[in-house]
């Protein structure tokens, strides 16, 4: 699921948000998600982690091109609904870069449901006429303490 690279760029970040998190005195609700996103030119791009501190209301997105741009601080998404039924979260990628060094900001919205996990994750590139939609699946992953497995 994960390339060993962004696993253990996404650990160090879990880590470092978990360390903060565990002062509150809840655990980080950390989600590994998968898309349907194809192609080099595809703005989505796997894996998609979200970390949820639910103490302090913090909830962070990664993906490799996220990593790229926050130099893997990842974006601090905002909470828009938290219901039994689903989770939607928004943020914002500042200052991207394409290829003919023109900018812009692209403005995430992405909806996990509950019950099956299911992702519609929307990006807007601010300069751009249309959006980018993309599927996929979200599981919560569970931090294990111990061994890793050879």
């Amino acid at each position: 699921m994960f390339s060993r690279h962004f696993a253990g760029v996404c650990l160090g970040f879990c880590l470092a948000f978990a360390a903060t998190a565990a002062s509150a005195g809840k655990d980080p609700i950390i989600y590994g998600c998968e898309l349907n996103a194809k192609g080099r030119l595809a703005f989505a791009k796997n894996p998609l982690m979200i970390i949820v501190d639910p103490g302090s209301n913090i909830v962070l997105a990664l993906d490799s091109l996220i990593h790229a741009f926050t130099d893997g601080a990842g974006v601090r998404a905002e909470v828009v609904r938290d219901t039994p039924k689903d989770l939607v979260l928004r943020w914002t990628l500042k200052n991207v870069r394409d290829n003919s060094a023109a900018r812009s900001n692209l403005r995430y919205e992405a909806k996990i449901a509950r019950e099956d996990g299911s992702l519609r994750l929307t990006i807007v590139p601010e300069s751009y006429p249309r959006s980018y939609s993309y599927r996929g699946t979200c599981k919560i992953l569970e931090a294990k303490a111990g061994k890793r497995k050879k």
